[in-house]
């Protein structure tokens, strides 16, 4: 088999990995392109899917290649681990006490909600937001409060504060935040945790960390580090392009990684997974390039809705809420009927699409497609 062909083989098994269908509705699957480059204008002839914020672009040659070397391990089970565990402590200069691997950081946002709530406890959020912690919560009891975003579709930080009561046992801040894309400054999330009671935990999820540019922002780490009750998720499903591989971690103080930890799945990880994150860690050309390429795609975007007359909220992740300035419903499945698949609802924003930032040719062909059913 040959290099190219096994490469396509794997892409396209991890493609079919299974969706988590109560966030997700049933829906066409096409495959990605594999390409570092923009690619040549030729139009997508298939479906276009933007509507669950993966990389287009897969994992990077360097992870495929230790995915390969490691076949012949699958059939036991992983003995890399540790060595992933100590290349992300060594990358982020934290004691391994301090960080812990989750089957995607899925996985990890679930170990914290059987970890920090109850049934006699809430958990205080935005709206929108990512709804995976509120989620987890209910199914042990615990109620949400829900604070809505501020006037520039941010975290409203004083009014989450003043939600805070002797029952909140966690906060969850998506920063960026997922739909809106918009970030928490680092002067602000740290003025946040220190105005917090010390023991209400503080669940930072940094999914799309990577893609940042606001100069403002800084990574949550930095508190956890300095003894704040702080616990950052991070994934390798954004930009190391690994969503159907399924691996995330966690860096925070270490009393509460211990108990986030009580509640971890036993062999959580797998050898070619592994193998794959310890490839991508060190491949930082992989990760400025996906950077670029999502930066000069969003950009298209921004340009073209712009000149239909819609809005949107600008983007520090890899996707962008567009305002339709009309019902988002309709053009959902408008946009489906013409094979592509881009957004769901997210209340209360029913005028906002989210997209996810594909490659130049998908987004090209999304709007495209958006003209047509919107004007």
């Amino acid at each position: 088999m040959s290099h190219g062909r096994s490469r396509r083989h794997f892409l396209a098994l991890g493609a079919a990995g299974t969706v988590w269908r109560s966030f997700f509705p049933a829906r066409s699957f096409g495959s990605s392109s594999s390409a570092l480059s923009l690619p040549a204008t030729t139009g997508v002839a298939g479906p276009v899917k933007i509507d669950a914020n993966e990389n287009p672009y897969g994992p990077s040659e360097k992870a495929v290649e230790a995915i390969q070397r490691s076949f012949s391990r699958a059939g036991r089970y992983a003995s890399n681990t540790p060595e992933l565990h100590r290349a992300l402590c060594d990358h982020h200069q934290v004691d391994p006490g301090m960080l812990e691997l989750g089957y995607g950081s899925s996985e990890l946002l679930k170990m914290a909600a059987e970890a920090f709530l109850g049934p006699d406890k809430n958990v205080v959020t935005a709206q929108p937001t990512y709804e995976a912690p509120s989620r987890y919560g209910s199914v042990y009891g615990a109620t949400t409060i829900r604070v809505p975003l501020d006037a520039a579709y941010c975290f409203d930080l004083k009014k989450m504060r003043a939600a805070t009561n002797d029952k909140t046992g966690m906060v969850y801040i998506c920063n960026p935040n997922n739909p809106t894309a918009t970030v928490v400054s680092a002067e602000a999330l740290r003025a946040f945790v220190d105005s917090m009671p010390p023991e209400v935990p503080i669940v930072v999820d940094e999914a799309y960390h990577h893609y940042v540019d606001d100069a403002a922002y800084a990574s949550a780490i930095s508190l956890a580090k300095q003894g704040k009750a702080v616990v950052v998720t991070r994934t390798f499903s954004k930009i190391y392009g690994m969503a159907g591989l399924r691996l995330g971690y966690a860096v925070g103080r270490a009393d509460l990684i211990g108990r986030m930890t009580t509640y971890k799945v036993w062999l959580n990880t797998n050898t070619l997974t592994v193998a794959a994150a310890i490839a991508s860690l060190e491949d930082k050309e992989f990760v400025e390039r996906n950077r670029k390429l999502n930066a000069s795609a969003r950009k298209l975007v921004e340009q073209q809705v712009t000149r239909m007359g819609l809005g949107y909220i600008p983007s520090q992740a890899n996707f962008l809420m567009i305002d339709l300035k009309r019902d988002m419903g309709p053009v959902v499945g408008a946009l489906r009927a013409r094979n592509v698949f881009a957004g769901r609802p997210f209340h209360p924003l029913r005028h906002h699409l989210r997209v996810t930032v594909g490659t130049m040719d998908e987004m090209k062909r999304f709007v495209e497609e958006l003209r047509a059913v919107t004007t």
